[in-house]
């Protein structure tokens, strides 16, 4: 894996092993998500869940990245969520449009090792949006006013004024 802490995650299982004589017990990370594709705007569930042999762990911390990006940093990074006594890490997240590749990473404990989850695409579709924009002039020879007014949904574009005085007929 690619992501920047998973150096650091190797060396604490590595002096944990050898401090202990004993190998940390492994861990599986599964990522779910509630929907796969959306509108953008929409929000998405990113569940993880965490095991470690038949049972389901209770602690611990997941990070939520793109897997693209070289790191988990930046606008790779999409956030961080507590591991349940459910044994699930949830993150409710809303994704700009297209198609990031998500991965889960559990960060281990001083118990149990860490583990990422396999990737999952989300595929996120640009908002349609629809706008009209009027001009509407006034004033006389050599004062002229534009009014010009943008109204776009979902949102709203303020209406603004643009005032030229016209010089020599110009």
């Amino acid at each position: 894996m690619k992501h920047k802490y998973r150096p650091l995650l190797a060396a604490a299982d590595f002096l944990a092993t050898a401090m202990g004589s004993r190998a940390l017990p492994s861990t599986s990370t599964t990522l779910t998500a509630l929907s796969t594709a959306v509108s953008e705007g929409t929000k998405v569930t990113l569940t993880a869940s965490v095991t470690s042999g038949s049972g389901s762990l209770t602690k611990g911390q997941v990070i939520f990245c793109n897997a693209s990006a070289t790191y988990c940093e930046g606008s790779a990074y999409l956030g961080i969520a507590q591991v349940t006594s459910a044994g699930t890490a949830v993150l409710p997240i809303i994704l700009g449009p297209g198609s990031p590749t998500v991965q889960a990473n559990f960060l281990g404990t001083t118990s149990f090792a860490s583990s990422s989850s396999s990737t999952q695409t989300i595929k996120v579709t640009a908002g349609v949006f629809s706008t009209t924009a009027s001009i509407t002039p006034s004033g006389s020879a050599g004062n002229y006013t534009l009014k010009g007014q943008v109204v776009g949904s979902p949102y709203d574009a303020p209406t603004c004024s643009v005032r030229q005085v016209v010089v020599d007929g110009f």
